[in-house]
C-alpha cells in the first residue's frame, strides 16, 4: 500500500482499501490506483502543484458516470457504488471543516 499523509483519509484506507493476504498482485495494482485517484481527487497531489485542470480531472474520473472508474473498483474488488460514496462524504467533510483542519476529520 502506498504510503499517506494523515490527511483525514488514512481511516478511509483503514476501511476501504485493505489489502487482503490473498489478494494476487493485479488486485494490489488495481487497489493502488484507487487509493491514489483518492488521494488526488479529495486531498489534491501533495507532491506537486496541481493545477486547476489537474484537480478537475480527478474529481471527474472519480464519478460514477466514468466506465473507467467503474471498472477500475471492480478490478479491485470493490463496489463502485460503495467507493462513490465515501468519496463524496470526504469531499463533503473537507469542505466543512477546511483544508487546514482536514487531519482531525
Amino acid at each position: 500500500m502506498p504510503k499517506t499523509q494523515n490527511r483525514g483519509g488514512v481511516d478511509f484506507f483503514n476501511q476501504v482499501m485493505l489489502f487482503q493476504k490473498d489478494d494476487g498482485p493485479e488486485t494490489k495494482l488495481w487497489k493502488n490506483v484507487l487509493i491514489q485517484s483518492v488521494i488526488d481527487t479529495v486531498w489534491g497531489d501533495y507532491r506537486s502543484l496541481q493545477t486547476y485542470g489537474e484537480k478537475k480531472d480527478a474529481k471527474e474520473w472519480c464519478n460514477l458516470n466514468n466506465p473507467d472508474f467503474i471498472e477500475v473498483c471492480e478490478l479491485a474488488g470493490f463496489n463502485p457504488n460503495y467507493l462513490y460514496k465515501r468519496i463524496k462524504i470526504l469531499l463533503e467533510r473537507k469542505k466543512n471543516v477546511g483544508d487546514n483542519n482536514m487531519r482531525s476529520v
